[in-house]
């Protein structure tokens, strides 16, 4: 190696070490760790579209009336909550970084997740989610658009902001007050069992009085009956209902149908679907057998009471 060529190394070098400090000045908060908050102030009333890019993919949340869609299907009331709360949180966080040169660094750049918050099509705040904080896992860079100053924010939307679309998704298949339910009708591949409440306690249609620990668990079990995930559109063209391999129909005190459910079985799981058609979703097998169970689990146990 000549020496020309030695003086090009160590300059080039040198010029990389100043661009470094210089990146690792600008990056450093203020000697008092300046806090702030983080989140924009944005009433939630105020808020009718929530729209999380990411580079695999898009949450589109919209509100229409009192609920909430995702992606065209009914959102989970509880994480629309639970996200409402999040961007509510006034804590404040530390300010890590005054300067547009690291924002690439940080991820949040074009290239980070995008979060805006609008009012129809106005948008009333823009954020961009970057990599995890250095020396906090629980935390990520966040920068409001339009601004240079970057956050090492750990509130509840660095969780959310994360989450596929199905786990926005509302899980809930039934939910029944125990108190109200008088009759119930199951089947388990032909096998029918009547559940009817009577004065005494609950009876097995004619068959005498059925197990009441039993009976309890199976009406515990619909509050909430919630589901474990959705099928895939490949899944969802193989699950068939015309003969279900259970069924629950669940009638209140005016003969009233509370649930009328239709199950389809797969590998370690059930599907599940309204009788009426709609959503069809995935609870796991113990799960189903709490909602419809065997007819012999039903009867009293020997020497046990009723």
């Amino acid at each position: 190696m000549s020496a020309q060529q030695l003086k090009w190394i160590v300059v080039a070098l040198g010029a990389a070490l100043v661009l470094w400090l210089a990146s690792e000045l600008m990056s450093r908060p203020p000697d008092d760790r300046q806090t702030a908050r983080a989140l924009p102030e944005v009433p939630a009333d105020s808020v009718t579209v929530i729209e999380i890019r990411r580079a695999a993919d898009t949450i589109l949340l919209g509100r229409f009336g009192d609920h909430w869609q995702v992606n065209g299907y009914d959102a989970s009331p509880a994480k629309m909550d639970e996200w409402f709360r999040a961007l509510a949180d006034t804590t404040e966080s530390e300010v890590v970084a005054t300067s547009a040169a690291v924002h690439a660094r940080m991820g949040v750049d074009t290239g980070g997740t995008r979060v805006d918050l609008r009012r129809g099509e106005a948008s009333l705040a823009v954020l961009w989610f970057g990599k995890t904080a250095t020396g906090n896992p629980r935390a990520a860079y966040v920068r409001r658009d339009g601004e240079d100053r970057v956050y090492a924010y750990g509130g509840g939307l660095v969780r959310l902001v994360a989450l596929p679309v199905d786990d926005w998704r509302d899980k809930v298949i039934a939910d029944i007050d125990p108190a109200t339910v008088r009759h119930a009708l199951m089947a388990r591949h032909g096998d029918a069992v009547e559940l009817v409440r009577a004065e005494d306690g609950w009876h097995l249609g004619r068959e005498g009085k059925a197990d009441s620990a039993a009976v309890a668990q199976f009406l515990g079990a619909l509050r909430p009956l919630e589901a474990t995930g959705f099928p895939t559109p490949a899944q969802a063209d193989s699950v068939e209902f015309a003969h279900p391999d259970r069924r629950l129909v669940v009638l209140g005190q005016g003969g009233d149908t509370l649930a009328a459910l239709l199950f389809d079985s797969t590998a370690g799981a059930y599907w599940v679907r309204p009788e009426s058609g709609g959503t069809v979703y995935r609870i796991p097998t113990g799960r189903a057998d709490r909602v419809v169970p065997a007819h012999a689990a039903l009867f009293p146990k020997e020497g046990g009471g009723s």
